[in-house]
């Protein structure tokens, strides 16, 4: 089993707080020449592929399927939405 498959398995929460880092404030950094202070679309967007890639990586397919079927789940009344 290579190294890559291996990391999340071993620790997926340290290697989302990596890659959530590494996306949202090394990337930051490359596109802006400054790491990101404020929330963006940036950051919230490197947020939100580590853990996809944790979840791909450590689940699979059964994992990213469940993740997106908890993403679109009602949990409670529509009208408590719009509260």
């Amino acid at each position: 089993m290579s190294a890559a498959r291996q990391w999340p398995g071993v620790a997926p929460l340290v290697g989302f707080f990596a890659l959530a880092f590494g996306l949202s404030w090394g990337v930051g950094a490359v596109f802006k020449g400054v790491p990101i202070v404020s929330p963006d679309g940036l950051f919230i967007g490197g947020v939100s592929l580590a853990a996809i890639i944790v979840v791909a990586v450590t689940e699979g397919r059964a994992g990213l399927r469940d993740l997106g079927h908890r993403l679109v789940q009602w949990r409670v009344g529509a009208r408590w939405y719009a509260v």
